[in-house]
């Protein structure tokens, strides 16, 4: 696939989630509420942590992107869902 093709598909991936978080924003009940793409960013974070698990990503590895899935997975969290202890 072309590199122009690749960062189109991109673009359209980004408009589509900022609309799908606009479109819940919009809806004053719950303005914080899961979007499809925050889901689906879940489900990725954790089948990141099975291949761990189970061995196809190296410790190396999972540690080098462990700090970004976390925040991702914040992200994807609504901020209501969201619970912040002190240590």
């Amino acid at each position: 696939m072309p590199a122009w093709a690749q960062r189109l598909l991109l673009l359209f991936a980004v408009r589509d989630e900022y609309r799908a978080a606009c479109t819940i924003a919009a809806d004053e009940s719950q303005p914080q509420s899961r979007t499809a793409h925050d889901r689906l960013r879940t489900t990725a974070i954790r089948a990141q942590s099975q291949a761990r698990e189970s061995g196809e990503i190296e410790d190396d590895t999972y540690h080098r992107l462990e700090e970004e899935m976390d925040w991702a997975e914040l992200n994807a969290i609504p901020a209501d869902d969201v619970r912040l202890q002190s240590v």
